[in-house]
C-alpha cells in the first residue's frame, strides 16, 4: 500500500500550510499515477491519502466532497485525517487545536462513504460547511430524511437497510440472508443478528409492529 498525502482538500488552501507546493501538480498528480499502478499490480494493496484537519481552515465539506471523488472517482482504498495540533516554535504555533470530536465525525463520515454507499448529499452540514458535532452523521442523516423510515426490515432493499443508525455492511447482509428463509418478527431476532436494537428501533417496523423509544441511542461503530 503506497499513501500519498494531500494534506489539504483545495489548492487555494495550500499556501496556508506550505506555500511552496504546486498542488495540482505535486500532489494530485501523483495521486493519479498512483492509483494507475493498482491495475498493473504495482501497489496490490491500494492507494490512501491524509487530510490535516483544521490547519488551513477548510471546512468539512471542502474535505468530503474531495473525499467522495477520491473513493468514487479514483478508486482510493481510504482516506484518513489527522487533527491539527500546534507546534511550538514552528510558522503555525498560534493557530487553535482541531478538537478531537471533528476528526472522530469525519471518519465516521468517510465510512459511509466508502462503505454505506451514501452520496455526498445525504450527509449533513450546517451552514458553515461542518458535520454536527452532537450527533454522528449517521443519525444526523436519518434525522434529516424522515420520509425514509420507518422501514420494514422483511422488506427494505440492502441500500435502505444500511441508511438505518444501527444497521452496517454486515448486519443488513445477515438480515437478507435470514428473511430468505424466515420472516423476523422481534427485535431479539434483530439484536442475535448483531443489529444496535438502541439505534435501530425508531427506524423500523417487524410484520408491521413498531417498536419506538423516546430518543436513539448515539455513536456509530467505526468498526469495519
Amino acid at each position: 500500500r503506497l499513501s500519498l498525502n494531500l494534506e489539504v482538500p483545495a489548492p487555494e488552501l495550500t499556501t496556508a500550510v506550505c506555500p511552496a507546493k504546486d498542488f495540482a501538480r505535486q500532489l494530485l498528480r501523483p495521486l493519479h499515477q498512483a492509483v494507475g499502478m493498482i491495475g498493473a499490480g504495482r501497489i496490490p494493496d491500494g492507494v490512501t491519502t491524509q487530510f490535516v484537519v483544521g490547519a488551513a481552515g477548510e471546512s468539512d465539506r471542502q474535505i468530503l466532497q474531495l473525499t467522495w471523488q477520491l473513493l468514487t472517482q479514483m478508486g482510493l482504498r481510504r482516506v484518513y485525517f489527522s487533527g491539527f495540533q500546534p507546534i511550538q516554535d514552528t510558522p503555525m504555533c498560534e493557530a487553535q487545536p482541531t478538537p478531537r470530536l471533528r476528526e472522530e465525525r469525519l471518519y465516521q463520515a468517510e465510512l459511509l462513504l466508502r462503505a454505506y454507499g451514501f452520496e455526498l448529499d445525504e450527509l449533513v452540514f450546517d451552514e458553515a460547511g461542518m458535520l454536527p458535532l452532537d450527533k454522528d452523521p449517521k443519525l444526523a442523516s436519518a434525522e434529516a430524511r424522515a420520509e425514509l423510515f420507518p422501514l420494514e426490515v422483511n422488506t427494505a432493499e440492502r441500500w435502505e437497510l444500511l441508511r438505518v443508525p444501527g444497521i452496517g455492511p454486515t448486519c443488513a447482509e445477515a438480515i437478507i440472508f435470514t428473511r430468505e428463509h424466515a420472516r423476523l418478527n422481534s427485535l431479539k431476532q434483530l439484536a442475535a443478528l448483531g443489529v444496535r436494537i438502541d439505534r435501530a428501533r425508531n427506524y423500523l417496523t417487524l410484520s408491521g409492529r413498531y417498536y419506538p423509544r423516546s430518543a436513539p441511542a448515539q455513536q456509530m461503530s467505526l468498526q469495519l
